[in-house]
């Protein structure tokens, strides 16, 4: 799970605003200093499995993402979290859900060593460093009592620092671990292809309603022509099925026209790739 802010108008009270965008930028202002923007968020749970989002909640820029996650928890999922996530009262409700969590550990965290467990060199060869049971915490009267849990340092080679993780799973492999949290990398993907695709610039509704009832059906759309298609959609192939919508061409011909481009798109990246790679090798 994770959360992407979309700017909406500074007259919609509800929709606080909030003081950095996705890319940590402080918004635009005005000649007074005021913000000139809004910000809603959503928080979207995303199947990294089947590569689709599940479901979302549309809030106010400045919403908790673990208060989201917290009321919308689901027995026998494992919830791959950032460290934006790492509460140990969220963390303790996952468990208490019958799920498990693959969380980055913040460098603040503090953690008691219990035991150093032995690495494969499977482990060794996805870049694992270490793999221990720790506890969380160091003040019982403010830390969930929570039951041992694994941390695990993975070698990063454009890092000098190990990437910490933190996982409720005692079982499996801890290159299994290093992988799934690589995978969470996949949400940010979506969010960046949803606003390029979509341009949810404008909402047609200022109420918390409308907006969640626009994001929906824009979800719906993209799923159903990934369907239809039998891959990920493009701007080019929502306004072609635009037009088999209104009725201006037939459904069998924008699907032709769509794989046609798609098959040209192709075929250039590929062309791409082996003239880099030939480059590189020269």
């Amino acid at each position: 799970m994770d959360g992407t802010f979309f700017a909406v108008a500074a007259r919609i009270a509800w929709a606080i605003y909030n003081r950095k965008s996705d890319h940590g930028v402080r918004p635009k202002t005005g000649r007074r200093g005021r913000t000139t923007k809004g910000n809603v968020r959503a928080h979207v749970h995303f199947d990294i499995l089947r590569g689709v989002p599940e479901f979302f909640t549309l809030t106010g820029g400045q919403a908790s993402e673990g208060g989201q996650l917290q009321v919308s928890l689901r027995p026998e999922h494992c919830y791959v979290l950032d460290r934006g996530f790492q509460s140990y009262a969220l963390l303790d409700e996952i468990i208490q859900a019958n799920s498990d969590f693959v969380v980055r550990l913040r460098k603040s965290a503090c953690c008691t060593e219990l035991e150093l467990r032995p690495l494969t060199a499977a482990d060794l060869a996805a870049g694992v460093a270490s793999d221990t049971l720790v506890r969380v915490g160091w003040r019982a009267d403010q830390t969930p009592a929570l039951p041992p849990v694994r941390r695990i340092a993975v070698t990063l080679t454009d890092k000098d620092e190990p990437l910490l993780l933190l996982t409720s799973d005692l079982d499996l492999p801890a290159e299994l671990i290093a992988l799934i949290y690589q995978h969470r990398w996949q949400i940010e993907l979506f969010f960046r292809w949803l606003k390029c695709m979509a341009h949810l610039e404008h909402f047609l509704s200022e109420s918390p309603e409308g907006m969640t009832l626009q994001l929906y059906v824009t979800l719906i759309a993209t799923l159903l022509i990934a369907i239809e298609t039998g891959a990920r959609p493009s701007v080019y192939d929502v306004a072609l099925m635009g037009l088999a919508i209104s009725g201006q061409a037939p459904l069998e011909e924008v699907l032709a026209v769509a794989a046609k481009r798609r098959a040209e798109r192709e075929r250039a990246a590929r062309r791409r790739r082996e003239k880099a790679a030939k480059k590189n090798q020269d």
